[in-house]
């Protein structure tokens, strides 16, 4: 998610000035000024929540844009966008814009890096997304999150992300010190949860001096001479009529700005509503909008009309060219194309809507005025009763674009696989959202039948006849769905039965959108029931992952077999118990349907539903015997449903467990880790209080020997380590290494366990099998209380551990305040260790930039070097784990500083040498060789081989790198000791592409 358009859009639409009563309340101030603030700001719908929090987050830009230690996200929720709206897609976004704002990526996200690139085709799960974002916030001084419309976060959503959402950022509130503003309509359940945080309340409401100014915008903008005139009264009525709801202005506005003659217009203003509040005074506006439309001519009355049908009723957000073109499909005319001279205008779009539409300038989209424009449409019988006309339009549509491009005389792809990369074909601009989205429509066409009635009393609902029809176009059909639901492989189409295969893909349709209405016509055409599409699904299947349920109970109703298994071993059972469909489940098993499978990974119907937090499948599983299930493992994670339910903090879900038997001790089997000790290392200590009251064995033990209470120390859980200590956990257990629980607290940053247990006698240089004291560890948690107490307690700063001192740690961690800490103790600024390497040369390496100057101002030596003659420049410009502009930033600082260039490592290479031969996955490494060449690096500098840095950049290199240094005079034929030029080394490791290259600098 970016929010950055989103923000510019509303800041354009925002009227200059405003805000400032907000700006200068006691509450804003306090939360600004303060540390550890939460600020709550409830308001009535249209009340102007959204410009405020734009004002907030421009004022906090201001006020530290420029500062590197203040780190400042947003986030603006939409109800248009339910499904981008996404726990992950969300939080992710805040770790992407508090990242862009440091200089080098912290540890943890390289980390998480490299094990994404590990897994190919999976992304980081949320609680690692979590993690990262402690990680960076624990970077900077500060850190405001500033969260708009909370209310408009789905609650139900299938991640249930409002609720993920918000324990989240109570949790950078209280473990990391996070200010927090949030806006929200009066929802009895977010209100509770700010209040039982301490939040300060601050009421938003529409100020009449930002009124005014907002209307004083509007009239000039009109330019109309009689509303200049009238101004004082336009203002005093139109202020007076809206009580605080600075939308109804808006709207108000619109009604009498196009009045004639000043007596309609001191009419209209004598008319404006007074006295409604809230919804009531919305939808008297809203209605007297849609009889402003409706007294329009009959063209403009019906472009308007279905215009607002499809902002109303789209399954996601249009923009201006997909509305364009789907305003121009004409249900009852006969069109084979459409072009440019078929296009609406857009400001005609807009027009005609009467101010209840509007379009985005930075995103084009267009979309109602305001989430109360939705709520009032959603009322509306006229736009409840468009789904079949708009699931027509698109196929029309569909239609209309295949026709003038056959995609399969077209593309000559392998015989039953069509994806959109075999093609060549440009669609028109509404053609995806059509392709995809067609079936949705039909599925909403009329209301569904009562859940548990029988399928011969289900009332058929409204038939289309260009819907059937579409079903049976085989041009249309299976491209359709591959567009839906990825490739299909049944029949070659080329040589097999081509209505099986039609058949195949409008059965799998049916199932996906639950267009139930038009089964029994496909069978009794010859589709066949069992057809299986590209991952071996049946329509049933489909159905059942999708939650279509009257589809489903047609399907069976007609013979689908019910145990019918995919490419994963998963039946219909298994998918539905998966995605949390419990009446799809229970009618699964009231049908016969098996519970005692397992797919391919040895997961269970139980085991998939527990994992996923889908309690009221886990109940009726249970309730049907699912019992079986309770301590079988999957074999890809090695986890029990208990287990599985627990790391992911399912509560009820692990109570239910535990109620019907499961072992609660019982260990996964890849690190050996109980329920409890999952539920420990992933936070959720609501989890950790249950299973400790349950009995849970506070002493088992993991694959590392760590206990719960070192695992919880370990992960910074200070209420976790409180509720395992009042359990009775034991404070001397040690893990593999020998780390105690005082090392784990150290790390954790349990300050207070840190005094306690030294208290107790531990002595404060205690060191485990690696000789980590710590100190070491506070350092590289970066945790500088701990550290200032370690160093009181008279802790040995220059002890060894890994064969680095803490300074070392600390610049490799980029622990910059904790770095000072110890420089402040007079600590060996030129300490090595076992290497050769300083504190500089990891500062240098790990791309932080404020450690570097740091060690620089406390006078680091710029030329140590380690074992191979490495500098501090060589280390960074190796490009070892920092981003492109902080090794921008390091190398010109370093030469600025007085460090050579031209210095040789142990092998005879300079800098440019090692970084002509690097490449990696962060950025193209041709950046450094600009950055050293630029400073007046030898091009032609030879190791103690006789190679070049063209030579390098040759064998290991980049193209982009070669180029650059053929651009700055390299040659191409200098030859080495071995008599090798570049070309022959280019030759010699099969890089063609470079070779033609040096070539060209013949």
């Amino acid at each position: 998610m970016e929010y950055g358009p989103v923000h510019n859009d509303i800041v354009q639409r925002r009227q200059s000035g405003t805000g400032k009563w907000f700006l200068g309340s006691e509450e804003f101030t306090n939360w600004l000024q303060g540390s550890r603030e939460i600020l709550f700001c409830p308001g009535i719908p249209g009340a102007g929540k959204t410009f405020l929090t734009s004002v907030v987050i421009d004022q906090l830009s201001r006020l530290f844009g420029k500062t590197p230690a203040v780190g400042i996200a947003w986030i603006y929720f939409n109800y248009t966008l339910k499904s981008e709206q996404t726990t992950y897609n969300i939080l992710a976004s805040v770790l992407k814009q508090l990242v862009r704002r440091q200089r080098s990526l912290p540890e943890e996200l390289k980390q998480l890096y490299e094990e994404d690139k590990n897994n190919i085709g999976m992304r980081p799960s949320v609680d690692q997304i979590c993690k990262a974002l402690k990680s960076v916030v624990t970077l900077y001084s500060r850190v405001f999150v500033i969260i708009d419309a909370l209310d408009e976060c789905q609650m139900q959503s299938p991640d249930y992300c409002r609720g993920k959402l918000i324990s989240t950022i109570f949790d950078l509130h209280a473990e990391c010190g996070v200010n927090i503003l949030a806006t929200s309509r009066h929802i009895k359940e977010i209100v509770e949860q700010f209040t039982e945080q301490g939040s300060t309340t601050l009421e938003v409401h529409a100020d009449d001096e930002d009124l005014r100014m907002y209307l004083d915008g509007r009239i000039d903008q009109t330019k109309r001479k009689m509303l200049r005139e009238h101004r004082g009264a336009i203002k005093d009525e139109i202020v007076k009529a809206v009580q605080g709801m600075f939308l109804l202005a808006r709207l108000h506005f619109e009604s009498v700005e196009n009045k004639t003659t000043p007596k309609k217009l001191k009419t209209a203003l004598g008319k404006l509503s007074t006295g409604e509040e809230g919804e009531a005074a919305y939808d008297i506006a809203y209605t007297e909008a849609m009889e402003r439309i409706d007294s329009q001519n009959s063209d403009f009355k019906n472009l308007a009309r279905r215009v607002l049908v499809w902002v109303v009723c789209a399954e996601r957000p249009l923009d201006q060219l997909e509305l364009q073109h789907a305003l121009a499909v004409e249900p009852e005319a006969s069109q084979d194309t459409i072009d440019d001279d078929d296009l609406t205008d857009i400001n005609d779009i807009i027009s005609v809507c009467a101010g209840l539409v509007t379009i985005d300038e930075d995103t084009k989209i267009v979309r109602l005025i305001h989430y109360t424009t939705q709520e009032y449409f959603d009322k509306q019988e006229w736009t409840r009763d468009a789904q079949t006309g708009l699931a027509e339009m698109c196929i029309i549509y569909l239609s209309i674009e295949m026709n003038s491009a056959d995609p399969f005389e077209t593309a000559d792809p392998d015989p039953g696989e069509y994806t959109d990369g075999n093609l060549n074909i440009d669609f028109g601009p509404f053609y995806s959202y059509a392709r995809r989205n067609w079936g949705h429509h039909a599925s909403k066409c009329s209301p569904r039948r009562a859940l548990g009635s029988e399928v011969e009393k289900c009332p058929k609902r409204a038939r289309s006849e260009i819907i059937s029809a579409f079903l049976r176009r085989k041009d249309i059909i299976i491209w359709t769905y591959s567009g839906i639901m990825g490739k299909f492989k049944t029949v070659d189409f080329q040589s097999g039965n081509s209505q099986q295969l039609i058949g195949a893909a409008g059965m799998h349709l049916v199932g996906h959108f639950g267009l139930w209405e038009y089964i029994d016509e496909l069978l009794a055409e010859g589709a066949d029931i069992e057809a299986i599409n590209s991952d071996n699904q049946t329509p049933l299947m489909v159905a059942a992952e999708n939650g279509c349920l009257t589809a489903l109970e047609c399907l069976l109703h007609n013979g689908a077999n019910p145990d019918a298994r995919d490419e994963r071993g998963q039946t219909a059972l298994l998918l539905s118990a998966s995605m949390g469909h419990d009446i799809i489940t229970k009618t699964l098993l009231r049908e016969g349907a098996s519970f005692q499978v397992e797919d391919t990974r040895g997961e269970t119907a139980l085991f998939k539903a527990a994992r996923k937090g889908h309690c009221a499948v886990v109940e009726t599983l249970l309730r049907w015997g699912a019992g079986w299930a309770l301590h079988r493992r999957s074999r890809s994670s090695g986890e029990t449903p208990l287990v599985a339910a627990a790391e992911k903090g399912f509560i009820e879900i692990v109570e239910m467990l535990i109620r019907e038997g499961a072992n609660i001790d019982a260990k996964e089997s890849w690190l050996q880790q109980t329920a409890l000790s999952c539920a420990i290392v992933e936070g959720h200590a609501i989890v950790v209080d249950f299973l400790v009251g349950k009995g849970a064995d506070l002493e088992t033990k993991n694959k590392y020997c760590r206990t719960p209470l070192l695992l919880a120390a370990g992960s910074g859980h200070k209420q976790m380590v409180d509720i395992l200590i009042r359990g009775g956990a034991d404070l001397t257990a040690k893990d593999y290494e020998n780390r105690g629980l005082i090392s784990y607290a150290a790390m954790g940053g349990h300050l207070e366990l840190v005094e306690r247990l030294l208290n107790q006698g531990i002595n404060v240089d205690a060191q485990d099998d690696k000789g980590r004291t710590l100190l070491w560890f506070a350092v590289r948690g970066r945790h500088d209380d701990t550290v200032e107490l370690l160093l009181r307690e008279g802790a040995n700063a220059e002890i060894l551990g890994e064969g680095k001192t803490p300074l070392m740690v600390g610049a490799e961690v980029g622990a910059s305040s904790a770095i000072e800490i110890l420089l402040k103790r007079g600590v060996n600024l030129e300490s090595k260790d076992n290497t050769g390497r300083t504190a500089l040369s990891y500062a240098a390496s790990g791309g932080s930039i404020s450690c570097v100057e740091l060690l620089l101002y406390h006078g680091a030596d710029l030329e140590s070097t380690d074992n191979k003659n490495l500098t501090p420049l060589a280390w960074a410009a190796s490009l070892y784990g920092a981003g492109r502009d902080t090794v921008g930033a390091i190398l010109e600082l370093l030469l600025r500083k007085g460090a050579s260039l031209e210095t040789k490592d142990d092998t005879g290479r300079t800098p440019l040498s090692r970084a002509a031969a690097a490449r990696t996955r962060f950025f193209e490494p041709d950046f450094i060789a600009v950055t050293l060449l630029g400073l007046g690096a030898d091009v032609e500098s030879k190791d103690r081989t006789g190679r070049t840095p063209l030579s390098w950049a040759a064998s290991d290199g980049t193209y982009a790198t070669a180029e650059l240094l053929l651009k700055k005079g390299a040659n191409p034929y200098s030859e080495d000791d071995k008599g090798k030029t570049p070309i022959s080394w280019a030759r010699k490791n099969r890089r063609g592409n470079f070779s033609e290259l040096f070539l060209a600098y013949q």
